[in-house]
């Protein structure tokens, strides 16, 4: 399953918060019904449980999970794309 830029929002957003559908499709500018199918289609793939953290990795295609954590001297688009 290929993954688009709001997938990995909401996997992102998810595997480290406890959030409602309104307040994740706010986050990522998409409408409430758009976050909830892609959540479902998420879920249809294996590639979430209905529990919200438990995120199979492996299904990506990740071997290891890592946390990292990384401080950025300016927040802004150029250091965030860098």
């Amino acid at each position: 399953m290929e993954l688009d830029r709001f997938d990995k929002q909401i996997l992102e957003i998810l595997s480290n918060e406890d959030i409602n559908l309104n307040e994740l499709s706010e986050r990522i500018n998409l409408s409430v019904s758009s976050v909830h199918r892609r959540i479902k289609h998420l879920i249809d793939n294996a590639i979430m449980t209905k529990v919200k953290r438990d995120i199979n990795y492996q299904k990506l295609g990740f071997s290891l999970h890592v946390l990292l954590q990384v401080s950025l001297s300016k927040h802004d688009t150029d250091t965030f794309s860098k």
